[in-house]
């Protein structure tokens, strides 16, 4: 590319485009990152009501009321959440029908964390205590990642309307740019040894350009002058000839 303005134009748009990309990148993590935040606090209301509707005997339960408990708790929220309730010996002590008789799978040092399970999906998995027991509940993982994956084309469609928008506005800019420098380009052109004394015109800026008119304008005056100084030796020369 041989034009300097295309060339303006094309880093323009290619800066402006990089920089949005990198916007709607960070974007992505902290929205990921909120709407995980939301499921992670989804999860930890579950508990708080499970572990209200227990009682603080519930160690004393049998089992089957521990089930009973829970079950009365959680049915209307089966479409939302996954549970299980574990015994120190890692057995399943309560299971909601919604997990169809799998376990979640535990990630050892971790109590938030993500997972997937066969028929079912990602996961959202959050653990709890409640000694003896383990209460791990878990959210599907779904609906942010259809969230997300919005984002994404919303995102791709903007970067591209923002790389057209840049491209067009960058272009007009450099061309309303170096609208000087061609003026510089015409004015010298029309200069010859019959039209010395036309200037290039100044604007009041100071700025680079300017600067480079006021030299050009300088070097055209001691070119008039020198020119000046051969015409009238010419002129005497032929004179005394």
């Amino acid at each position: 590319m041989r034009s300097i303005g295309v060339r303006l134009a094309v880093w323009y748009a290619l800066s402006a485009t990089v920089t949005m990309a990198g916007l709607f990148a960070a974007g992505y993590q902290l929205l990921e990152r909120h709407l995980i935040h939301g499921l992670d606090l989804l999860n930890e209301s579950e508990f708080q009501q499970i572990s209200a509707h227990l009682g603080p005997n519930y160690t004393s339960l049998d089992p089957e009321v521990i089930d009973q408990k829970i079950r009365e708790t959680t049915e209307f929220a089966s479409v939302l959440f996954y549970i299980n309730l574990q015994t120190p010996d890692d057995r399943a002590l309560f299971s909601s029908h919604n997990l169809n008789g799998m376990v979640i799978p535990d990630v050892p040092g971790k109590d938030k964390y993500n997972t997937s399970l066969p028929g079912i999906g990602e996961l959202r998995v959050e653990e709890f205590v409640m000694k003896p027991f383990d209460v791990v509940i878990a959210t599907s993982l779904t609906q942010v990642r259809d969230v997300m994956e919005g984002y994404v084309e919303i995102g791709a469609v903007l970067l591209a309307v923002m790389l057209a928008a840049s491209a067009a506005i960058g272009l007009g800019l450099s061309r309303l740019m170096l609208r000087p420098l061609r003026l510089i380009q015409e004015t010298a052109n029309r200069i010859g040894s019959d039209t010395l004394s036309e200037r290039i015109p100044v604007a009041n800026v100071e700025d680079e350009v300017t600067n480079l008119a006021r030299l050009l304008n300088q070097m055209f005056d001691r070119l008039e002058s020198a020119f000046n100084q051969i015409r009238r030796f010419a002129s005497e020369a032929s004179h005394e000839l």
